[in-house]
């Protein structure tokens, strides 16, 4: 290589550090749920290690992100600017490997240099190496994976053969679109068995070589086999959960296949989708420069290479990995053709390398090296608008989307020195941003409810955040409970400091439920209630021990004789209690007030009934007794007619 190339392919690899790392500051106070999901299920694999082909969470997961994220979290810790350095860190590795596919594949430096140059530029490689998306190891492991067996082919060295089998098994584990590569791979292992089968019935001379790269094209076909039967076996016993995702997005009727077309054809040059998970919204693929020696590649490449096979390999590998979109429910969706991404550089650089050899046809052999310029200038001003739009894009309202308000307010807890429980709603405490902040606040307990369900409160002083723009009313209906100071609010989110009132959230009578669930009113009943009408309760929930499964609340009105005395069951309700906060994350010093609501049916006698009260497991639906009995008469209530009259 000369010292022109080491020039270019150093500057292309410094361009490519630097619109990946350039935006990280401006994330390091995001999070999106995705993200989150990859770390909690990482920090698993810390405290409990194990050996484990798929994570079921968040639709399902393959588990090679997981495994990699864990060391990096016992290296880095729990940072997040530190985790997008490292998402940056393999983009650019992939920019390297497409260095190194394009000239395994073409033997031509300059070729190969602006391959990784398209790769670098790339927007949609760019927007994605900032995100810790399982996604982008697929390309990565992929490049590796056929850099390897193309390699093993070629030279029949043994260590390339084992290392192709291990990557197999890798990229089997990185991400569902993978599985394309997986299966061309294993066309090429076919095909070179057929090729040796060939040769070997028609020139005796070469069957000792046949042997070497049989013995190969085995082993690394044992080895990738046998490295997925873990997830083979998962998935034959688990189709539900392991094929979940994919069944939930898949188009298998050929009219919606038909149909996608339009739409996935205008990703690529005119309109991209309007998913800020994943793009720049509405920027297609293409900008003016990439389109240019993307367009001019696809015809350059049969003329600068000779093996036709490997030319039609880049197609074909550029048609799987994009084409996987049309047979799914979006196929605009970026993610899922993440692949593209490396036969799109490869037609980038054969493109960029036909304009420098058309140069050097009009240009004096002592400045030939200046025919570099301009491939080097379009790469150049692809870099500028990459650039310009992954701004535009952090300038987007990425608030929600990338969870800022929780973060935000973990940093203003982190400032103060009271360290005092958490609570956020509407979130569950298995929210993955809100288990991130768990881990981040140590000295402060982080937990999570949603408001408009029910309440979770301790009985002693705490924090409350809230999105506001979602939930008006929240400080008011909570000064019924707790005194309410706010420590800061805008015009989206609030964090108070809240004082429980301690005989408005205790009641003056409680009952023990045989889980040991201590549970009365905050309210007294009516004496009266009309047809028609609802009553209204709230129940404080106390637990006395830890409950395992979740419980749902029944409220029943009966007359007498009661519905198990051949009586009448003239209203009922059933509600989960507080669905929000599951029973497993409730400690024994926090309330739980649960609203009930009791429609009294307008056909409703007017008589005087009693109010009745119980729990039952949510999973099994066994009630929960009460020394001998499945339920408690809170009250009698007298329903009236329209006239008044009972």
């Amino acid at each position: 290589m000369s010292k022109l190339q080491w020039s270019v392919l150093l500057g292309v690899l410094l361009l490519g550090s630097a619109l990946r790392m350039v935006g990280t500051p401006d994330l390091a106070q995001s999070l999106h749920y995705d993200e989150a999901y990859y770390i909690a299920d990482a920090y698993t694999l810390l405290e409990n290690p194990r050996l484990t082909p798929f994570f079921p969470g968040n639709f399902g997961r393959e588990s090679a992100w997981m495994y990699l994220l864990a060391p990096v979290l016992a290296i880095l810790g729990n940072s997040i600017f530190a985790l997008r350095i490292f998402a940056g860190f393999v983009g650019l590795l992939t920019i390297a490997s497409t260095y190194r596919l394009s000239y395994t594949l073409f033997q031509n430096r300059w070729l190969a240099i602006w391959s990784a140059g398209g790769l670098a530029v790339l927007y949609w490689h760019v927007h994605f190496s900032y995100i810790l998306w399982r996604a982008l190891l697929f390309p990565l492991v992929g490049t590796l994976t056929f850099i390897c067996l193309w390699q093993a082919y070629q030279h029949n060295k043994t260590r390339d053969w084992i290392l192709t089998g291990v990557l197999l098994v890798i990229l089997g584990h990185t991400y569902f679109a993978a599985r394309v590569w997986f299966v061309l791979a294993f066309a090429m292992l076919g095909l070179i068995l057929c090729n040796l089968a060939r040769r070997h019935y028609s020139n005796a001379k070469e069957r000792s070589i046949d042997a070497g790269q049989l013995r190969g094209t085995l082993v690394t076909a044992v080895i990738a086999v046998v490295g997925m039967l873990p997830l083979t076996i998962y998935t034959i016993t688990n189709p539900a959960l392991a094929n979940n995702r994919i069944e939930d997005v898949a188009v298998t009727e050929l009219s919606g296949i038909l149909a996608n077309i339009p739409t996935w054809l205008q990703t690529w040059f005119i309109e991209g989708p309007y998913q800020l998970n994943y793009n720049l919204p509405l920027r297609p693929v293409f900008d003016t420069p990439l389109l240019i020696m993307w367009g001019v590649g696809i015809f350059a490449i049969w003329w600068l290479s000779r093996d036709r096979i490997k030319v039609g390999w880049v197609l074909l590998l550029a048609l799987g990995s994009a084409g996987i979109s049309l047979i799914t429910d979006r196929p605009e969706n970026l993610i899922r053709m993440i692949g593209t991404v490396i036969p799109i550089a490869l037609l980038i650089g054969a493109g960029a390398y036909a304009f420098q050899q058309l140069l050097n046809r009009f240009l004096p052999q002592r400045l030939t090296p200046f025919a570099a310029i301009v491939p080097a200038c379009l790469l150049l001003w692809a870099g500028s608008n990459t650039y310009v739009d992954y701004q535009r894009w952090l300038d987007e309202d990425l608030y929600f989307l990338m969870e800022n308000h929780i973060l935000e307010m973990s940093a203003t807890v982190d400032e103060r020195d009271d360290n005092l429980p958490v609570y956020v709603s509407p979130f569950s405490p298995t929210h993955p941003v809100v288990k991130y902040v768990d881990r981040q606040l140590a000295e402060n307990h982080v937990d999570g409810f949603d408001a408009t369900q029910c309440w979770v409160i301790p009985e002693e002083d705490t924090l409350f955040f809230n999105l506001t723009v979602f939930d008006e009313t929240f400080t008011e209906r909570l000064s019924t409970f707790a005194d309410v100071t706010p420590i800061y609010e805008n015009e989206r989110d609030a964090l108070y400091y809240v004082s429980p009132k301690i005989d408005n959230i205790v009641p003056l009578n409680t009952s023990v439920f045989d889980n040991d669930m201590a549970v009365g009113l905050t309210n007294s009943l009516p004496e009266t209630v009309a047809q028609d009408e609802v009553l209204d309760v709230t129940l404080s929930v106390k637990l006395q021990a830890h409950i395992p499964d979740d419980v749902t609340a029944f409220m029943h009105l009966y007359g007498d004789p009661t519905p198990y005395e051949g009586g009448t069951l003239w209203a009922q309700t059933d509600q989960p209690l507080c669905p929000s906060h599951p029973m497993l994350f409730t400690d024994t010093d926090e309330r739980i007030l649960q609203p009930v609501q009791l429609a009294i049916p307008a056909d409703t006698p007017p008589d005087t009934y009693d109010v009745a009260l119980g729990f039952y497991n949510t999973r099994t639906q066994e009630r929960i007794m009460i020394e001998d009995s499945s339920y408690i008469i809170l009250d009698s209530v007298t329903v009236i007619g329209d006239d008044g009259g009972s």
